[in-house]
């Protein structure tokens, strides 16, 4: 009996690991938390901004909402890219994107007044545009074209500068527009 006693109180004692995983799991947990709560915030500040400084919806949607909620990505792309894991940034960064699309068609189920897209305002077709031609680039980058894009100037590739310079374009039409 006293040996089984002593089984249980050992089981019960945790390791160093174990509390190291235990504290990593809260820690994440509380971070991920803040995320949330954040997030919740966000949209009712963004249309604030946008309306006290006239700068719109969309634009402030497709330019500081975007930038806010995209720096997670920026960081774990950034990350993976010093590791030398190219993959894991690309699929980080489109997966993402693809996971967002997803969001937007279930965004329909909370919204009640009708369809979003039929709702919004007409100036997102630039952003749709714009996401279709940055696209289109990245798509340049696994064709026979890859030598001309893949071409440095000033230290990034000619379709990175194409990258850069259809979102701001695209960012710049959505800002005239409002």
């Amino acid at each position: 009996m006293l040996l089984r006693a002593e089984k249980a109180e050992s089981a019960s004692v945790e390791t160093p690991a174990e509390k190291a995983t235990r504290s990593v799991r809260l820690r994440y947990a509380l971070y991920a938390g803040i995320v949330v709560a954040a997030a919740v915030f966000l949209p009712m500040v963004a249309g604030r901004l946008a309306e006290e400084t006239g700068l719109g919806e969309s634009f402030v949607g497709s330019l500081f909402v975007a930038a806010t909620t995209s720096l997670p990505e920026v960081v774990v792309t950034i990350v993976a890219v010093r590791m030398g894991a190219p993959d894991l940034a690309l699929g980080n960064i489109l997966g993402s994107n693809l996971f967002n699309v997803v969001i937007l068609g279930l965004d329909e189920f909370w919204y009640t007044p009708g369809l979003i897209l039929e709702d919004a305002s007409p100036h997102k077709v630039f952003s749709v545009l714009g996401v279709l031609l940055m696209y289109g680039a990245i798509a340049l980058w696994t064709t026979p074209l890859r030598g001309l894009i893949t071409r440095r100037i000033a230290g990034l590739s000619l379709g990175a500068w194409l990258l850069v310079a259809i979102y701001a374009s695209t960012q710049v039409t959505l800002f005239l527009l409002t």
